[in-house]
């Protein structure tokens, strides 16, 4: 049987075994086909010359029979011979097939060995284990952890589902019991080198070094086995495996690295390399130092975090680097949330400590400062310039929030309130400087005549505006509405001289700077109209204003002199427009205009040009423009109600209810009717009637009552509500509607 393996193995297979076993039977195959072929091809011959006529009948037959007798016996021969090669490959098959069931008994024993030695080695480890936990021998221990851990490893490699979680079972066993073993053995070594005060090196004591060495050299073969068998999640472990950084002084690798000339690392360029090696060296050594004394990790990380900020200060007062300064401060900062993760309690704060040093608080705080200053100064430039649009003026306000959540990872609130005005301060005073120089050119020139303001300044004077009451309604909103602030209001006291974060001020401030700045636009844009209005207002007391004809109400033709002046005008609302857009202060500015020019319209060219005199003084009126005859004041009066219905369409732009602006120019027009209109467009008792009558009796020096029923008149009759009864009787007297005083 065994010799029957054997050369079906050589052969490479029973199928190439049974080919070269049985060689004849394709021999036999190839024999019979080459015989059926000959038989074929004598048998056609034999019927060719059988039908020739070349053979004669009685000798064919008896030939032909012998031939047929002859090949049935060939055939019979050859299918004997294929007969006995079958029965001798089956017999060999049934050979094979109880060779393999032998085989496969053979296997399952050799498995079934291996796993009880398997079993075996795994129990005697165990024993050695328990002896060595018993002896408080950790080095032992943990060597035959390791031994068990391969065990664990070979035992996954079988199908046998109850002898793998037997020896997991006793490894977890095992593990649990050599952690103790291990980390006394380990505690005992380092303790009698003056651990955690004098962590051993290679300098002071080499001896003690070399031993704690030789324990720690097996912590790869512990961390393998728990993680190899998922026993972190089983067994409440403090894996102690992460200590090289305790067998070397962790604060004189620091200064090393970070003081010594030779170092790479010695750069104080890059303050993250040291924040970098602290947050490591702590992460390696806690765990394994709560184990070995309690607030032994507090103790390391306390001294490791102020040699830290120690080294760091001395580094940044010798560069003296703005941005440095605010770079290491940023790596700190991250550094402290870094170690909020380790969630020890009792940790210094590296923030504190480095905040605590008043020159670099102090330094600190102007470079963000001046950081902070130098991106607003371009973001109001670019906002001043028209490079952007007034919604992304939210640019200037980032500083501030900026500032928030600088100082909000801060411990102390005094501290975080005291840094946040030192750095929000004068940039909202650098802010308020650059909007006030857009009017003047200079930050305190009051005086600048703003009539000369060129089309560029003055687009720049609005959105200066604009820029003023959205930074001043930010920070309103900000005090309002922010915890920081809240926070900061309750640990500080009223007032900027100790370092409230307050907004009060500022945000009265930011409101001044804005009515100026909405002042100067308003005064700019009335003052230069005015100026441009008198050569209007010297044609209009001339009588050198064209007029319309006697048959239209109103003319469709701008009067010459207010071309230019209302073009401007024109520009000046469009860039109001454009630059502020439709905001509370845009509003605001363009109702002042409306209403100062509603008003000097109405003075100076519907009363006094015609008047002569000032306001109120009815007696000029007899005399003034005496040399124009009623129909022409009256041609004239209806030009210059058609000039001012231009002004006030200009302002359309704004609102659609322009009247409710204009009141005084809308209720002159409305007085204009009544002098325009025929007599028999009125009835003597209808409105026109009963207002002319009030307006009659109103005596020459004002007389409460009187001047009472005549308001009450023009309001239920005519709506004139804004016009007082005197300046309506005088629109009616220029209009020659009603005889002025006798003098």
């Amino acid at each position: 049987m065994e010799e029957l393996v054997v050369d079906v193995a050589r052969s490479g297979g029973v199928s190439n075994y049974l080919d070269e076993v049985f060689p004849d039977a394709e021999s036999v195959k190839e024999q019979a086909a080459e015989f059926a072929e000959r038989v074929s091809w004598e048998a056609s011959a034999a019927e060719e010359d059988y039908h020739g006529g070349g053979v004669d009948a009685a000798d064919f037959l008896p030939a032909a029979s012998r031939f047929l007798e002859r090949g049935f016996a060939n055939l019979e021969s050859y299918r004997s011979k294929l007969l006995d090669i079958e029965d001798q490959r089956m017999g060999l098959l049934n050979h094979l097939t109880e060779l393999r069931a032998i085989n496969a008994e053979l296997v399952q024993a050799r498995r079934e060995e291996s796993q009880l030695r398997r079993a075996k080695e795994a129990g005697d480890s165990m024993a050695a284990i328990q002896q060595a936990v018993q002896q408080r021998n950790g080095h032992a221990c943990l060597q035959l952890i390791g031994s068990l851990s391969g065990i664990a490893n070979q035992v996954r490699d079988t199908n046998d589902p109850e002898l793998e979680t037997a020896i997991s079972n006793m490894c977890s066993e095992v593990v649990a019991l050599g952690k103790s073993a291990y980390e006394e053995d380990l505690r005992l070594s380092l303790e009698a080198e003056g651990f955690p005060m004098a962590i051993p090196n290679a300098t002071s004591k080499p001896k003690g070094l070399e031993q704690i060495q030789d324990r720690l050299a097996f912590l790869d073969a512990w961390q393998s086995t728990t993680t190899h068998l998922g026993l972190n999640e089983k067994i409440d472990l403090q894996q102690p495996w992460s200590m090289a950084a305790l067998i070397r002084d962790g604060i004189a690798r620091y200064r090393f690295h970070f003081s010594s000339p030779s170092s790479s690392l010695n750069d104080p360029h890059h303050p993250e390399w040291a924040a970098d090696f602290v947050f490591t060296r702590l992460t390696e050594a806690m765990p394994f130092l709560a184990i070995v004394r309690p607030q032994a990790d507090v103790a390391f990380a306390n001294a490791l975090i102020g040699e830290y900020v120690t080294r760091l200060v001395s580094d940044m007062k010798t560069a003296n680097d703005g941005e440095l300064i605010r770079h290491s401060a940023t790596v700190t900062m991250a550094l402290e949330l870094r170690l909020h993760v380790l969630q020890h309690a009792g940790l210094n704060s590296p923030v504190k400590l480095l905040v605590s040093d008043e020159w670099f608080v102090s330094t600190w705080a102007a470079a963000e400062m001046s950081h902070a200053e130098q991106k607003t100064s371009e973001a109001v430039q670019k906002i001043l310039n028209g490079d952007w649009t007034l919604d992304e003026a939210s640019s200037v306000a980032s500083a501030i929030q900026n500032a928030e959540e600088t100082c909000s990872l801060l411990e102390d609130d005094k501290t975080k309130a005291k840094v946040f005005g030192l750095i929000t301060r004068p940039v909202l005073q650098s802010v308020r400087s650059t909007l006030r120089g857009t009017v003047g050119g200079a930050a305190e020139n009051r005086d600048f005549d703003v009539t000369l303001l060129d089309a560029n300044r003055f687009r720049a004077c609005c959105r200066a505006a604009s820029l003023a009451a959205s930074v001043g309604n930010m920070l309103n909103e900000f005090q309002q509405n922010s915890v920081f602030y809240m926070l900061m209001e309750e640990a500080c006291a009223n007032g900027e001289d100790n370092g409230s974060p307050l907004f009060k001020q500022d945000v009265r401030r930011f409101q001044q700077e804005q009515a100026h700045l909405s002042s100067s636009i308003v005064r700019c844009v009335v003052d230069r109209f005015r100026n441009d209005l008198v050569p209007y207002r010297n044609c209009v007391v001339y009588g050198d204003l064209s007029a319309p004809s006697p048959d239209s109400v109103l003319s469709h033709d701008l009067s010459g002199e207010l071309r230019e002046p209302m073009q401007l005008l024109e520009r000046r609302l469009g860039l109001i427009k454009s630059a502020l857009g439709r905001t509370r202060a845009a509003n605001k500015i363009w109702r002042e205009i409306a209403s100062e020019l509603d008003k000097q319209l109405f003075d100076d060219i519907f009363i006094l040009a015609f008047a002569g005199g000032d306001q109120g003084t009815l007696e000029v009126a007899n005399s003034s423009n005496d040399f124009l005859s009623a129909a022409m004041r009256g041609r004239i009066l209806r030009q210059i109600c058609f000039d001012a219905s231009v002004l006030v369409s200009l302002f359309e732009i704004f609102t659609k209810k322009v009247s409710k602006v204009f009141q005084r120019l809308s209720e002159a027009t409305t007085l204009l009717i009544l002098s325009v209109a025929g007599e028999d467009e009125w009835n003597k008792t209808s409105e026109r009637s009963l207002v002319l009558s009030a307006l009659e009796k109103l005596p020459t020096r004002p007389g409460d009552q009187t001047a009472s029923e005549a308001a009450t008149v023009l309001r239920e009759n005519l709506h004139v509500t804004t016009l007082t009864p005197r300046e309506a009787k005088e629109m009616l007297i220029v209009a020659g509607l009603l005889l002025p005083p006798l003098t």
